[in-house]
């Protein structure tokens, strides 16, 4: 995917990836924490994951940092980045 994108390719849907990260993600919470009811609880590794996928594909394209390139920026775009875990 990255050569692709080196080599022109423009448009690359993955919209799916990130929905099936955010998905499994909260169902494992889920799985481990069936009496947890609070959304802030059960979505916060989904957020992280979604972060880290969107991190590694915009790795992948080569994008990060690149925001400002576009007509109408006016401001730095900070790249997505998962937060750091101890884990």
């Amino acid at each position: 995917m990255a050569q692709a994108c080196r080599n022109g390719i423009c448009k690359v849907n993955i919209s799916s990836e990130f929905k099936h990260a955010y998905y499994q993600s909260v169902q494992r919470f889920i799985a481990a924490n069936p009496t947890a009811v609070s959304p802030t609880l059960v979505l916060k590794d989904a957020v992280q994951e979604v972060k880290r996928v969107v991190h590694t594909k915009l790795t992948t394209f080569g994008t990060i940092g690149k925001a400002g390139l576009y007509a109408g920026q006016t401001h730095r775009v900070e790249a997505v980045r998962p937060t750091e875990t101890n884990d």
